[in-house]
């Protein structure tokens, strides 16, 4: 079966991911992928970072007894693994292996904006790390952005240190602010592409967090990556992928009427996409419990940039 449009058409692979007894997809809020291609699944399960080789291979899994409730992943050129971990306020990096480097945030401690625990309309103003962040990136000179996220409204930035350096946001809709910021990347041209999910768009800011502009005709949108041809794919909530160019003019949309597996079903309410160096394309959901990886098909076969590495959406 064959999805997609014009020169960016995928085949689905049936039977991706092969698992050990009593372990199931379930829950999947995250996917990045390593250099070696191997692709990273973030659940809200025991042992929540599940590893797979390209062809489905399980590799092992790691993490137990270490996160609240998995959000985003994240991996960066240099293969370390960034996890939002939206319940207990943190993001932590680690090793491909699952040791510990590093934690932004206190545990258990979010700050300051307002927010009930339930409702982001309940928040009032924005405020520092971190309050449910929910994405991650790295800009190419290794500056760390979150988005936060459920219980914030704004962006941060940190330097290569791990220093905070800036935030930017607040809640509303208009330009600059948001309603539940999702996920973001940082295209080669330096500027920093944000989901702002609630208010079904995506901004784009500079890095020091100067609004330049604003693209709409999303639904909930949820993931993020940006190709080696400086496209900017979208994973929406319905299901649909739509694929922009660094203007913001859509150059397509698929998936959200072509079935994904053999029972007729769609990719409803996908929540996490992520791309690895040959151009295959892997979506999770983390309401139906599934995963599924696409190939491309003859002109849609690309390199990956070193921005498409990434993950996420909360239920």
């Amino acid at each position: 079966m064959t999805v997609g449009k014009g020169s960016l058409q995928y085949r689905k692979v049936d039977g991706w991911g092969e698992l050990p007894g009593g372990v199931t997809f379930d829950k999947i809020s995250g996917l990045a992928v390593d250099s070696r291609d191997r692709v990273y699944l973030f659940a809200r399960t025991p042992n929540p970072v599940l590893v797979f080789e390209q062809d489905g291979a399980f590799v092992g899994s790691w993490g137990a007894g270490v996160f609240t409730r998995a959000h985003g992943i994240y991996i960066d050129a240099d293969d370390n693994v960034f996890c939002a971990d939206d319940k207990d306020h943190t993001v932590r990096q680690f090793t491909t292996d699952g040791r510990l480097i590093r934690t932004w945030g206190e545990k258990g401690v979010g700050s300051k904006t307002g927010y009930d625990g339930k409702s982001p309309e309940t928040i009032v103003r924005s405020a520092g790390p971190f309050n449910r962040p929910t994405g991650i990136a790295k800009s190419p000179n290794g500056e760390m952005f979150v988005t936060d996220g459920y219980g914030n409204a704004c962006v941060h930035r940190f330097g290569r240190g791990g220093e905070l350096l800036l935030s930017w946001g607040s809640p509303g809709s208009g330009p600059g602010q948001f309603h539940s910021p999702h996920c973001l990347r940082i295209g080669r041209d330096g500027r920093v592409y944000v989901l702002d999910k609630e208010n079904s768009r995506l901004q784009v800011f500079t890095q020091t967090g100067e609004h330049l502009a604003t693209w709409g005709d999303l639904n909930r949108p949820n993931d993020i990556f940006i190709d080696a041809f400086d496209r900017i794919h979208v994973l929406e909530s319905p299901g649909q992928i739509t694929v922009f160019d660094l203007n913001g003019g859509i150059i397509c949309r698929w998936g959200r009427d072509e079935p994904f597996a053999e029972d007729g079903e769609h990719l409803k309410r996908a929540h996490t996409m992520a791309l690895d160096s040959k151009g295959c394309i892997y979506v999770a959901g983390c309401a139906l419990d599934y995963i599924v990886k696409y190939e491309p098909v003859g002109a849609s076969r690309s390199k990956r940039s070193a921005q498409t590495i990434g993950l996420f959406e909360t239920l």
